[in-house]
């Protein structure tokens, strides 16, 4: 997965950024589950006539039914 009009932060996109996590657990459930449909549905937030987003969240479904645990609300873009 990659949305290059979001993360540009190096904090949120680097080891440890909450996007790269999310990156990472997304990752790791596919390597143990490679027959696994995953689909991600992304939230922008804006403020203004702003293009750049300051905060999305991802609703992650897998096989079709929504998973909680790899589901992320309100990752901020400083």
């Amino acid at each position: 997965m990659d949305c290059g009009i979001y993360i540009k932060n190096t904090a949120q996109n680097g080891a440890g950024g909450d996007w790269y996590k999310m990156e990472t657990q997304l990752s790791n459930f596919k390597k143990v589950n490679p027959n696994s449909k995953i689909k991600a549905e992304m939230n922008f937030k804006f403020s203004g006539d702003s293009k750049h987003p300051y905060e999305v969240s991802i609703d992650i479904f897998t096989d079709g039914n929504y998973n909680e645990i790899l589901s992320v609300q309100k990752i901020k873009n400083p």
